[in-house]
């Protein structure tokens, strides 16, 4: 029963509607990089701004319970992307993953030598046209898993009919380092001018797709076959580059020795309407009783401690120190200036995800311009792993904690738009039988 709690889960929330239509249902499969539960239904943060999202999970299922199968992005993907775990692939880390070719993680010698993907299945076995777009796989940019050496994207072999991403080799971020650098040790971001929204790699591959639709709408570019296209958006993944009318700039702490300070941070804690960004809760003995109970000296602590320290040690770089107000302590004042530069980095990746939403939001604009296509298409979002931001002093990702394996999780399908949330556990492992039955596809036999 463990492979099928996404399966049944969703089933018992949302009637498959297969037999009701005589076409098989277009997928459109969106992976958002480093994303975490910081999305509108969840309980993630308060602040957060996904309308986009919002709106599908008014028309789909939402799953409040959604759960990685790896905390980090190259053993989450490869074990959501071909229905099988960690332990099965032998890919624990992103070290682990063989880029060159997916099929060399899968071999006799492993024990693991039959392995099948989510678009390898849909395109041979369900007749899809099946297109990556940007990060969908770890490694993208090795095209994994695609048949560059044919030239007929209707006979390719592998999982890919099509495959594109844009790189610009780091030119757009060496260029917003130079202008909008306002990070902090391996924190970086800053507020980048919305004139160059478009230069970004998110901003050109969600063109790419709504290329893609519009082609399929004018009656070509598929094979004449229902189309499975998975986009990855990349952000809110480092480097938070993200264009200025996405953070909440009334909250931002532009100038540290601005007169008055700006407290960036909501304060006093509990205040409403918020006067700055929500901190996360950092001190409840009853979350983090298992962090104080780790060593002292130990790994684990080590690890969380050093970039927890990078906030910490922020105010040792600042000379002359800025005076939050006459009536602080030194070490008050500190506090204040360490917890406005927390809310500074809160607000880019909160400004990530609410760029992350405003790309969704494109793709999802131009395929309601095509209302036969829309009306036949099965729409999934979701973080391929949750994302610490203090928690525990925890930043980023990689442990097993709640905060970087628990993620979001929505799945419209809009021949039957109906809302609906699913409180039981749902594991990314089980997305490949759930989209193989919504779509009519059998699941494929592992001996």
């Amino acid at each position: 029963m463990k492979t099928l709690i996404l399966f049944f889960t969703y089933l018992s929330v949302v009637p498959v509607v297969i037999a009701q239509t005589g076409d098989k249902p277009n997928i459109l499969f969106v992976v958002v990089d480093d994303m975490n539960d910081w999305v509108e239904g969840f309980d993630g943060h308060p602040q957060t701004r996904t309308p986009v999202m919002s709106g599908l999970a008014d028309m789909g299922t939402l799953f409040y319970n959604a759960y990685a199968s790896a905390p980090q992005c190259g053993p989450s993907r490869t074990s959501f992307m071909t229905g099988k775990d960690p332990h099965y692939s032998g890919v624990y880390d992103n070290t682990k993953l063989k880029c060159a070719s997916l099929s060399s993680n899968y071999t006799e010698e492993e024990g693991n030598e039959t392995y099948y993907t989510l678009p390898g299945i849909l395109k041979d076995s369900g007749g899809y046209y099946t297109y990556n777009i940007g990060k969908v796989f770890h490694c993208w940019k090795d095209y994994i898993d695609f048949d560059s050496d044919t030239p007929d994207p209707c006979a390719r072999a592998l999982s890919w009919n099509d495959y594109y991403f844009y790189d610009d080799d780091g030119a757009a971020d060496s260029l917003f380092i130079d202008l909008f650098f306002d990070g902090l040790g391996p924190f970086d971001w800053g507020r980048v001018d919305s004139i160059y929204e478009p230069l970004t790699a998110d901003y050109i591959q969600a063109d790419s797709a709504i290329s893609f639709i519009n082609r399929v709408g004018s009656g070509s570019g598929t094979c004449d076959r229902p189309f499975f296209l998975a986009l990855g958006i990349k952000k809110p993944h480092f480097p938070l580059y993200i264009p200025q009318q996405y953070f909440m700039n009334e909250f931002y702490m532009d100038d540290v020795y601005e007169e008055p300070f700006h407290i960036a941070f909501n304060f006093p804690e509990g205040t409403t309407p918020y006067n700055g960004i929500v901190l996360p809760d950092q001190t409840s003995p009853s979350r983090y009783l298992d962090y104080f109970a780790l060593p002292e000296d130990g790994m684990a602590r080590t690890i969380c401690d050093k970039q927890e320290k990078n906030f910490e040690e922020y105010t040792l770089y600042l000379s002359p120190l800025p005076v939050v107000s006459d009536t602080l302590t030194d070490s008050l004042n500190r506090l204040f200036l360490e917890q406005s530069k927390r809310a500074n980095f809160l607000n880019a990746y909160l400004a990530g995800i609410h760029f992350a939403d405003a790309m969704l939001g494109r793709v999802m604009e131009a395929l309601e311009a095509y209302p036969e296509m829309y009306n036949n298409t099965i729409v999934v979002v979701f973080g391929d792993h949750g994302f610490s931001l203090s928690e525990k002093r925890h930043w980023q990702k990689s442990t097993l904690w709640e905060t970087d394996v628990r993620t979001s999780l929505l799945i419209a399908d809009l021949r039957d738009p109906e809302p609906a949330v699913s409180y039981r556990m749902a594991g990314f492992v089980d997305l490949m039988p759930t989209l193989l039955d919504l779509a009519g596809v059998d699941l494929p036999y592992f001996p």
